[in-house]
C-alpha cells in the first residue's frame, strides 16, 4: 500500500515539474486515437518545444491544486492529455488545432496561459492564428526600419536632384 502511495506522490511531482516549466497548458481528449496518431502528435509537439503527457485526472487535479492554479473542472473529465508549451504557446496551439482538424477524435477541452488565463477551445483557435514569435520579431524589425529608410530617401532626394542638375549643366557645356 505504501509503495503505491509513493508512486502516486512521485507521479504528482513529475506533473508539477512539467507544469512549472510550461508557459501554457492545453487539455485535450484523445479517446479514439490510435497509438500511431498519438506518436505523430507527440513528434510534432516535440518539434515545437512542447510535450504531451497522459496522466490520471485525480493526480493532475492534485498537482494543479497544489500549485494554486485555478481551472474549470471539465478540463479533467474523461481521458485527458495535458500538453505543455515550454517556449511558444502560439506555435503549440497551431500544432494542436491542425491535428484536431486532421483527427476528428481529438478534441481540445481548453487551456491555461501563464497559469492565470483560462482558454476556451475558441481562444486556442484564435491563439493559433497569431503569427509565430519569429514572425512577430520580423514585423517589429520592419516597423523599426521603415522610418530610417524613409528618412534616408527624403534626405538623399534633394542631393540626387542637385547631382542630376549639375550633370545636365556639364553635358550642356
Amino acid at each position: 500500500m505504501a509503495v503505491i502511495r509513493q508512486e502516486k506522490v512521485e507521479a504528482v511531482a513529475q506533473i508539477k515539474e512539467r507544469i512549472e516549466s510550461a508557459k501554457a497548458l492545453f487539455f485535450a481528449n484523445f479517446r479514439g486515437l490510435s497509438v500511431t496518431d498519438v506518436s505523430k502528435l507527440r513528434k510534432s509537439l516535440t518539434q515545437s518545444d512542447s510535450s504531451a503527457v497522459v496522466c490520471k485526472n485525480t493526480l493532475a487535479r492534485i498537482a494543479l491544486s497544489e500549485m494554486s492554479i485555478e481551472f474549470p473542472s471539465e478540463f479533467l473529465i474523461g481521458p485527458s492529455m495535458i500538453v505543455g508549451a515550454y517556449n511558444d504557446a502560439a506555435q503549440t496551439s497551431k500544432v494542436l488545432t491542425e491535428f484536431a482538424k486532421e483527427k476528428e477524435a481529438f478534441g481540445l477541452k481548453g487551456g491555461i496561459l501563464d497559469r492565470v488565463r483560462i482558454l476556451t477551445p475558441n481562444d486556442i483557435a484564435a491563439l493559433a492564428k497569431l503569427p509565430s514569435r519569429d514572425e512577430l520579431i520580423a514585423q517589429v524589425a520592419r516597423a523599426m526600419k521603415a522610418p530610417i529608410t524613409n528618412f534616408h530617401s527624403a534626405t538623399s532626394g534633394p542631393i540626387r536632384g542637385l547631382v542630376y542638375a549639375l550633370k545636365a549643366v556639364q553635358e550642356k557645356k
